[in-house]
């Protein structure tokens, strides 16, 4: 259920396609690294944590910029089976950071908040920010 996007976990029944992920693509496909297309625009890597040893929810990534108002996926990682432990998330998240130029890490605090300590110690206070869904909130907060 958390695959879904930018949806919390009760709205997010539904989740999507590998076709529509590629979708958010846009015109540069889908790479495993950044090219000389992607320029100095700002990239911020999502986290979304799943428990481990689950085969319904998982942990997933996305790594994306905004361009012209709109945002665009740059890459995105679902962690499966013995990748789903915290220390290759946290292994992983820390080398995709480098790699992309993440400006931040925005991750989900309830389940998360213990490796966002951990990911704090690792690339720093001011790099990861996290996001608590409240289901008795009037607005979304943009």
């Amino acid at each position: 259920m958390n695959e879904t996007l930018a949806k919390p976990y009760d709205l997010g029944a539904s989740p999507i396609t590998k076709e529509q992920l590629h979708a958010c693509c846009g015109e540069r496909g889908w790479e495993e690294a950044p090219t000389n297309k992607d320029g100095d625009r700002a990239t911020f890597l999502g986290l979304d944590y799943g428990p481990i040893n689950s085969d319904k929810s998982y942990t997933t990534l996305s790594i994306v910029r905004k361009i012209s108002g709109r945002y665009e996926v740059l890459y995105g990682k679902r962690f499966v089976g013995k990748e789903a432990e915290y220390t290759v998330i946290h292994d992983e998240v820390t080398r995709l950071v480098k790699l992309w130029n993440c400006v931040n890490v925005c991750s989900d605090y309830g389940m998360g908040e213990a490796s966002n300590s951990v990911l704090r110690k690792m690339l720093g206070v001011e790099k990861i920010i996290s996001f608590q869904h409240m289901a008795n909130q009037k607005e979304m907060v943009k």
